[in-house]
C-alpha cells in the first residue's frame, strides 16, 4: 500500500511539473514581439543642456543681448515667472479645433526667453488663406487669448522674446501666421 501510495505521488507530481511546462512554453508563445525597435532615448540629453547649445531660430535671438528690447524682455520675464506656467488645455476656438496653450520658462534658457506653445494645430500648411485653412483661426483665437491672458498679468507679449516648440516647421509656420495677421500689434 505505501510503495502504490508512493507511485502516485510520483505520478502526481510528474503530472504537476508535465502541466507547469506546458504553461511556461504557451505563454512565452503567446506573448508579443517587440516588432518596432528600442526608442533610442541618447537624443534626450539635450533637454538638460542650455539653451545656448542649442540653435534657435533668428527671431528668438536678439543682435545685441545689451540693446534696450532686451532689457525690457528681462524685465517682463521676471514680471511673468511668478505666473508660470500657464497652462490652458481643451481651449475651444470657433472654427472647433480644440486647442492647448502652454506659456512656461526653462531655467536653462536665456533670461530674456520664453517658451509659447499651441498644441491640437496642423502646422504643416503653412498658407496664410484663413477661408481654406482653419487651423490659422485656431492659431491667431489660441494666440490671442494668451497675449490677453499675458496683459492681465501686466506683460505685453511683445516685450518678451518667445520660441514655440517642436521641430522647425512649427516655429516658421508660427512666425508666418503671427507676421502675416500682425498677432503682435
Amino acid at each position: 500500500m505505501i510503495k502504490t501510495f508512493n507511485k502516485k505521488i510520483i505520478f502526481g507530481i510528474a503530472i504537476i511539473i508535465f502541466i507547469v511546462l506546458i504553461f511556461v512554453v504557451f505563454s512565452k508563445k503567446s506573448k508579443p514581439t517587440q516588432t518596432s525597435p528600442s526608442p533610442d532615448f541618447t537624443s534626450f540629453s539635450k533637454l538638460s543642456q542650455p539653451i545656448s547649445n542649442v540653435t534657435l531660430p533668428s527671431y528668438t535671438q536678439p543682435r545685441d543681448t545689451a540693446q534696450p528690447a532686451v532689457k525690457t524682455a528681462v524685465s517682463a520675464k521676471q514680471k511673468l515667472l511668478p505666473s508660470l506656467p500657464i497652462y490652458i488645455e481643451n481651449f475651444s476656438t470657433s472654427v472647433g479645433i480644440t486647442t492647448t496653450i502652454n506659456l512656461y520658462n526653462n531655467p536653462l534658457d536665456a533670461d530674456y526667453l520664453i517658451h509659447f506653445d499651441i498644441y491640437g494645430i496642423d502646422y504643416q500648411n503653412p498658407t496664410t488663406d484663413e477661408n481654406t485653412n482653419p487651423n490659422i483661426t485656431a492659431f491667431k483665437e489660441s494666440f490671442n487669448h494668451a497675449k490677453n491672458l499675458l496683459q492681465q498679468k501686466g506683460v505685453n507679449l511683445k516685450d518678451l522674446y518667445f520660441i514655440f516648440g517642436g521641430p522647425v516647421y512649427i516655429q516658421q509656420t508660427a512666425e508666418l501666421w503671427i507676421k502675416t495677421f500682425s498677432l503682435l500689434n
